[in-house]
Formats: structure tokens, C-alpha cells, sequence
């Protein structure tokens, strides 16, 4: 249940189950849950035991398993900058896995930590190039919740270069994400941020892509009501 955010709930319950004989055959499923509730929580030396004891018995851990604890070691290695080497391998590892399985969403999880990693470090170049790879791939993956995170590293990082034209289009990207899950209020937020950008640098091609993009979502989810003659008339005078 770490992908919900109950980090906390997750360590319980797994430390839990670990002690119960009757879970044995998932031991190294619930170190590896556990192990990733560490490391949200930033407990680093928690997170490394147990992700490092399921890579050590990796003949009877299955794959996304074995995925999720090297990429999250590699991630843990490459944010703390203690050893980048181990980084590098353990990141080679997951994609070797992510690949072997024909798992776009792994390879975009992947491509998403290191240039979370990259913009973090301040190589913010090279963190663009991943991300950008890694948006296209978990786009195409249909996963709302990794494309927002994906997103977000994107935005951080476009922060970073000083360019206003990716700011734009991440912003109406991420409304774009928002407005496919039903979260209304948050991808108006978005897109008029995106439209704001627009209109400080007169970047009129840029918008009529946005507003065109933005009423291709309302057809798509059957939501007129949303259509951006009524939301943004001013962008249609």
C-alpha cells in the first residue's frame, strides 16, 4: 500500500506479516513494499536493508519486485550522492529488467528517477533530455498518476533552465492530466497558468495549441460545459 501514500500502515503492516510464517513465500515482496515506505519517509538506512536483502536473494524474488528495489537503491545512492557508481549500477539493473519484461511503465519510472536525480544535482540539460523520454513513455502507458509525478519533476526542472516555453507546455500538459481524471478546479489552475505565459511572451501559436489540445480533452471525456469558449473567452475574442 505504499503507492497510496500510507507509508506508515505500510511499514506496520508488513513488518507484521514478516513475522507471521504463513506469509513466508512473500517475504521478499513485503521487504521490498516496506523497504520503498522507508524511503518516501526519507529513513535511508531502513530502506537500504531491506531493499538490499531482496536483491541478494534475487532467485526467489519476482520481477517487479527485483525492478522497484534496484531502482529505488539506485535512487537512494544517486539523491544522497554518497555513491554514484552504485547508482549507475543498480539503475542498469532495473532497466535490464524493465526491458527483459517489455514494461514501458518500468523503463519510465526509471528515466524518472534519474532525472529527478539530474535536476537535483544541477545538471539540468541532461535531466531534461530523460524526462522528456520518460513523459513520452509513461503518456503512452495510459498512467495518470506516474505522468503527473513525471510532470512535476519536468516542471522543476524547466524552473531550472529558465525556459518559458517548456513551462508552458508542462503546465498544460499537467492540466491536461488533471482534467482526464476529473479534477476540474485543478486543471483550470494549470491551464491558466500556461495561458498567463502565453500572454507575457505573446506566444499566440502556443496557446491556440493549448486551448485546441484542452477542448480535444472536453470532447474526450464529454464535458461541454468545460469547452474553452465558456472557461477562457477572452482567448477566442
Amino acid at each position: 500500500i505504499w503507492w497510496e501514500g500510507d507509508f506508515d500502515n505500510c511499514i506496520k503492516k508488513a513488518s507484521n506479516a514478516l513475522q507471521d510464517d504463513f506469509y513466508y513465500k512473500i517475504k521478499y515482496e513485503l521487504l521490498c513494499s516496506r523497504g520503498i515506505a522507508y524511503f518516501f519517509k526519507g529513513e535511508w538506512k531502513e530502506s537500504l536493508k531491506d531493499l538490499e536483502s531482496v536483491i541478494k536473494n534475487y532467485s526467489s524474488v519476482n520481477n517487479k519486485s527485483l525492478f522497484l528495489s534496484h531502482c529505488v537503491l539506485a535512487t537512494i545512492h544517486g539523491l544522497r550522492g554518497t555513491n554514484f557508481e552504485e547508482s549507475i549500477i543498480h539503475f542498469i539493473h532495473s532497466l535490464e529488467i524493465a526491458k527483459k519484461n517489455n514494461r514501458h511503465s518500468w523503463i519510465a519510472i526509471a528515466y524518472g528517477n534519474i532525472g529527478e536525480i539530474f535536476w537535483k544535482s544541477g545538471f539540468t540539460e541532461s535531466a531534461l533530455k530523460i524526462l522528456e523520454i520518460s513523459e513520452e513513455l509513461s503518456a503512452l502507458t495510459g498512467n495518470k498518476a506516474l505522468n503527473l509525478e513525471i510532470n512535476r519533476n519536468l516542471l522543476h526542472a524547466y524552473y531550472r533552465a529558465n525556459n518559458k516555453e517548456n513551462k508552458i507546455y508542462t503546465y498544460a500538459n499537467i492540466a491536461l492530466v488533471y482534467l482526464n481524471d476529473h479534477k476540474y478546479k485543478k486543471a483550470k489552475c494549470k491551464i491558466l497558468s500556461a495561458l498567463k505565459l502565453c500572454h507575457e511572451g505573446q506566444n499566440w501559436l502556443a496557446a491556440k495549441q493549448i486551448i485546441f489540445d484542452w477542448d480535444k480533452m472536453v470532447k474526450k471525456i464529454k464535458s461541454e460545459r468545460l469547452n474553452s469558449k465558456q472557461l477562457f473567452p477572452k482567448w477566442h475574442q
